[in-house]
């Protein structure tokens, strides 16, 4: 677990969030979140139609220096509509007011890959932010969130998440 906060474990240079034993300090918004002591996964089930679904965890404390990567493993659960998903990723930064600019994953066409097994990928050095410009990923992150963006009960009920990876990057990794 990172120094004097809950969750996550160095797993050889990574830091994982795989919620084995528990929920890992994360939280959701318009929705419940269960634990899965059996898959040693968590599902967030979704509430409100035409709500954002955000998966939070405001107790992290990551040392932007170690990592490049945010890597997130999930799978949607039943669908009812709206065949395309994205999801973004947003960071605070330790003794900032707001988050930073959030970076967005393509979109998850689910008539096509329905309820399969999804990982997706961050680049926070490479990635353009959703403001246009590079985010940044630097100094101490202490809460991290991600947004299930064009999901809610109208499109399906759940997401179900494997577990969520901080690694770091190589020279000449992305380049």
């Amino acid at each position: 677990r990172p120094v004097g906060k809950d969750g996550g474990r160095l797993i050889e240079g990574t830091l994982a969030y795989d919620f084995t034993d528990s929920v890992d300090g994360f939280e959701a918004s318009n929705g419940a979140l269960t634990h899965n002591a059996e898959d040693g996964t968590i599902l967030m089930a979704f509430a409100v139609s035409g709500a954002t679904e955000l998966l939070f965890n405001d107790a992290v404390s990551i040392d932007s220096s170690l990592y490049r990567y945010a890597r997130m493993r999930f799978r949607f659960g039943p669908i009812i509509a709206s065949p395309e998903q994205s999801l973004r990723f947003s960071w605070f930064l330790e003794g900032s007011e707001t988050y930073e600019a959030a970076i967005d994953a393509g979109d998850v066409d689910l008539y096509v890959n329905g309820d399969q097994w999804h990982e997706i990928v961050w680049d926070m050095e490479n990635d353009i932010n959703v403001s246009g410009g590079t985010s940044l990923w630097t100094g101490t992150v202490e809460r991290i969130r991600f947004k299930f963006l064009n999901n809610d009960p109208d499109s399906t009920t759940s997401v179900e998440v494997d577990w969520i990876r901080f690694e770091p990057g190589y020279r000449g990794q992305g380049e």
